[in-house]
């Protein structure tokens, strides 16, 4: 009777897996899908963190989703993340959201749903990780993800991991939270602090995860959120809802992140050069000077109070 039971458990098991995995992927909707509601556009209403850069979709929505996170996090104190300035997202960005390294090893050949094809990522021919979609593990087949596709599961791995890799003075830490009757106030506390963060949709209700968003605010007497969704530069708002048949945009979970600098000292030349000006502890406008606390004031309306040590 016992092992009866067991048999069966693991039946069940077997059967539920590839729900539960599916139910964790984003896939590969380049543009806005004919049917997909494109929600409330640019309303006046309600909070949202304003320098949250806006990017369109470059080869999977998770990678271009977690651009736009490490991108706001460039621009706020974290300057060395990607290699241009944040805002525009040129072709250095794209780069940094998914190379041609990545494309060409793990994207090629391009493969569609339910026809899996293997990639380098198989072989052991890839290369070493340069970018966010690397570290996701973006269209890896190796991973089960098609063109474009990836893992809830990968997005903060790879938060984690690429910032690592770009500066290991950071200290970086994420946190997953499931669509529950708490969620709200957590998505709203997230925000309230000036952190965005990656929403997983089902954008066609259903009942399917299907797209990754960049969460940055809220309406509370509506209940809506409001988001970039990588198909334009809009903010698109939609209502904070959970996942199941017949509602677009449903929310499955979202990817909450935190970024600090273990360093107390400022020693790139080339951040101190973007400063407008300085001025120190009693207010006054000054020259830079070493060993001293002063407040700098830098060109993207950052101001940080540092001393720099020689």
């Amino acid at each position: 009777m016992i092992i009866k039971c067991i048999h069966h458990k693991i039946l069940i098991f077997t059967l539920l897996l590839p729900i539960l995995l599916n139910g964790q992927q984003s896939k590969c909707f380049e543009t806005r899908p004919e049917g997909v509601p494109s929600g409330i556009k640019n309303k006046k209403s309600g909070f949202i963190i304003t320098d949250v850069p806006s990017y369109l979709w470059h080869r999977g929505c998770g990678p271009t989703a977690l651009g736009m996170i490490i991108g706001y996090y460039d621009l706020n104190g974290f300057n060395d993340l990607f290699s241009e300035n944040t805002i525009n997202q040129t072709n250095s960005i794209n780069m940094s959201i998914a190379s041609d390294e990545h494309y060409n090893n793990y994207s090629i050949p391009l493969d569609y749903y339910p026809n899996l094809l293997s990639d380098n990522s198989e072989n052991g021919l890839g290369h070493q990780n340069n970018s966010i979609a690397d570290f996701m593990k973006t269209s890896m087949s190796v991973y089960n993800n098609y063109w474009g596709w990836s893992w809830s599961s990968d997005i903060g791995n790879a938060f984690e991991e690429y910032i690592n890799y770009i500066n290991p003075n950071y200290i970086t830490n994420t946190e997953y939270t499931f669509f529950s009757n708490n969620s709200w106030e957590k998505f709203k506390n997230e925000i309230n602090n000036n952190r965005p963060v990656i929403i997983l949709v089902d954008s066609d209700g259903d009942n399917s995860t299907d797209h990754f968003v960049v969460g940055f605010g809220y309406d509370n007497i509506n209940q809506e959120f409001a988001c970039y969704d990588t198909w334009d530069n809009n903010i698109h708002w939609y209502s904070w809802q959970e996942m199941q048949n017949g509602v677009n945009w449903g929310v499955f979970g979202f990817n909450s992140f935190n970024i600090e600098n273990t360093s107390t000292s400022v020693t790139d030349e080339a951040y101190i050069d973007k400063k407008m000006f300085v001025i120190d502890i009693l207010g006054k406008k000054t020259n830079q000077t070493y060993n001293k606390p002063l407040i700098y004031f830098y060109d993207n309306q950052q101001y940080l109070k540092q001393i720099i040590i020689r």
